[in-house]
């Protein structure tokens, strides 16, 4: 049946198909159904994963400062942050917490086993499938996957076959 959609159908199916499971990401993170909003917790991690990807790629490539505007996501708002990677270490972990923090609030609870992924060549917000509890939110909310079977928070989302 997919084959008789069009791109722009195949991508309104699949982020509907995405929402779907932002919200079954929420509700198995804690959070009340009644804040359960899909559209509202993919753009949130949308944002967030931009941002992460974006300070990968600068922790491997660039060096000097790396600032983070961070967008509010439900009461938690960060604003405007520097963090110096390659000099300070601290900062690092800063960034991580800081990422955690925005996941926390944007699907309820950080979800077991996520991690921050500082290799620039993929997706930044992750869950670690070895990780017993990760690996089992992300079969029971069907999370997408990468080829190291991660669970992948904002995947990009293109409507291709």
């Amino acid at each position: 049946m997919n084959a008789k959609l069009n791109k722009r159908e195949r991508r309104a199916a699949a982020l509907l198909a995405h929402y779907t499971t932002c919200e079954r990401l929420a509700l198995a993170c804690g959070m009340q159904p009644s804040k359960v909003d899909g559209k509202r917790i993919s753009v949130a991690l949308l944002k967030l994963e931009s941002i992460a990807h974006a300070a990968a790629y600068h922790y491997c490539s660039t060096p000097g400062k790396f600032r983070a505007c961070w967008p509010k996501v439900g009461t938690l708002n960060l604003g405007v942050e520097e963090y110096d990677f390659n000099a300070n270490e601290e900062h690092t972990e800063l960034f991580k917490a800081r990422c955690a923090d925005l996941v926390r609030n944007a699907v309820g609870s950080v979800p077991p086993g996520f991690f921050v992924n500082f290799d620039a060549r993929g997706y930044a917000l992750k869950i670690d499938p070895d990780n017993a509890e990760g690996r089992a939110l992300i079969e029971s909310v069907r999370l997408h996957t990468d080829w190291g079977r991660n669970g992948i928070l904002s995947p990009e989302i293109t409507g291709d076959l």
